[in-house]
């Protein structure tokens, strides 16, 4: 999970939740899911494989195998499309916003479509439900209205997430 916080533009790896810079909100998070392999890196990947097959598919020419050096162009091109969703899927992000008079939560698809959903804070509600032994679903409840934060995220940072957003909510409520 990659954290922004209060659109300074500087990433954290540690999670507090709180942004001291920006006066005007409670929290700004901006949430990210996590990529383990940079593009750049996934280059230097790909030639590297493509490197290998190359001299696997000379190898297999030689002894006269010459369909295998199909199965490895079908390998390059099924790993290479793989991770061209990946990245595209890791396009998107949810931020979650508490100012004074609304809890603001916005999310983008791959598409870079965004939704925005207000909330007045003192009737939110913040639950993390069970979906399994080690599932979980942080969802924000305002009266009928609830929505799913961070689907993307593992178990463990959803609660973060929302020990972030109930901690906040609290301030805001004992202002």
């Amino acid at each position: 999970m990659t954290i922004v916080k209060g659109g300074t533009g500087a990433e954290s790896s540690t999670f507090d939740g709180v942004n001291a810079d920006c006066s005007s909100y409670w929290l700004d998070l901006t949430l990210y899911p996590q990529r383990s392999l940079k593009p750049e890196h996934f280059s230097r990947l790909l030639l590297v494989l493509i490197t290998i097959c190359t001299l696997a598919s000379i190898r297999f020419l030689i002894v006269g195998a010459w369909p295998v050096v199909l199965f490895l162009g079908a390998d390059i091109l099924a790993l290479w499309f793989a991770f061209f969703l990946s990245y595209r899927r890791g396009r998107i992000f949810e931020t979650i916003q508490l100012s004074d008079s609304d809890l603001i939560i916005s999310a983008s698809d791959t598409a870079g479509r965004l939704k925005t959903d207000r909330f007045e804070p003192y009737w939110v509600n913040v639950t993390i439900k069970s979906a399994g032994a080690d599932k979980n679903v942080l969802v924000i409840q305002h009266r009928t209205k609830e929505i799913e934060v961070g689907r993307f995220l593992v178990p463990h940072e959803r609660r973060e997430v929302a020990t972030a957003i109930k901690d906040a909510l609290g301030r805001w409520r004992g202002r």
